[in-house]
């Protein structure tokens, strides 16, 4: 059973009821910024979605936003790696151009990239 927020919050898709529901609206949302990049016209409001979702979380359970953060931090790295894997797949099938071959798509020097072009690995 999933705890249920202080209070539903409104994102950008609709209403959030439960811890379990913010943060897997969080890892969404925190993918999202990674893959498109903070100059995407929506990145404010995935951002904002997740500092709200984050201060929700927290007036339910008491858990610090950096915590939670933590906590999900491999979760929202698995994804983005899942997205990187299928966009690759489904561009090799399309036969579309991949990355320019000496390029890597990761932003971070800190985290494994799930890009076969990939340096930092």
């Amino acid at each position: 059973m999933s705890i249920k927020l202080f209070s539903a919050v409104r994102v950008d898709h609709g209403d959030v009821h439960t811890v379990t529901s913010a943060e897997r609206t969080i890892i969404r949302s925190s993918v999202d910024i990674r893959w498109y990049g903070p100059t995407h016209p929506d990145a404010e409001q995935w951002a904002a979605n997740i500092e709200t979702l984050l201060l929700a979380i927290t007036v339910t359970t008491g858990e610090q936003p950096a915590d939670i953060l933590a906590r999900l931090s491999k979760s929202i790295d698995r994804s983005f790696k899942r997205q990187m894997r299928e966009s690759m797949a489904q561009a090799k099938r399309l036969g579309w151009p991949l990355a320019q071959a000496d390029a890597c798509w990761c932003e971070s020097r800190d985290q494994e990239c799930a890009s076969p072009v990939c340096q930092n690995r």
